[in-house]
């Protein structure tokens, strides 16, 4: 029996038919969120969060960290999280009031 993140993985990795607009608004919500973790990097949430982790990044990792290095998942994750949020303003106009993206 699988666990429930094993599942949502196998989900993720399936090919369901997307349209060609979903796609594309996809493809442009990826890479909103690229822009806004790289923007954020140099923010002092993002900078106080790599400080607090120093430990724990490095040059071998199983996932790669904004700013450089590379560290375990969780923190690379928490990372470059932080740094996509610190910047990102899409919740203050109506249409976009989530933040789905980060």
């Amino acid at each position: 029996m699988s666990s429930a993140i094993e599942r949502i993985a196998a989900w993720s990795r399936s090919a369901p038919a997307f349209a060609p607009l979903a796609r594309t608004r996809a493809r442009h919500a990826i890479a909103d969120t690229i822009g806004c973790m790289i923007a954020g990097a140099d923010d002092q949430a993002t900078q106080s969060v790599r400080a607090a982790f120093a430990g724990s990044i490095g040059p071998s990792g199983a996932a790669a960290v904004i700013g450089g290095g590379r560290a375990p998942e969780a923190v690379a994750a928490l990372v470059n999280g932080t740094a996509a949020h610190a910047l990102d303003y899409d919740d203050n106009f109506r249409p976009g009031i989530t933040h789905a993206s980060a």
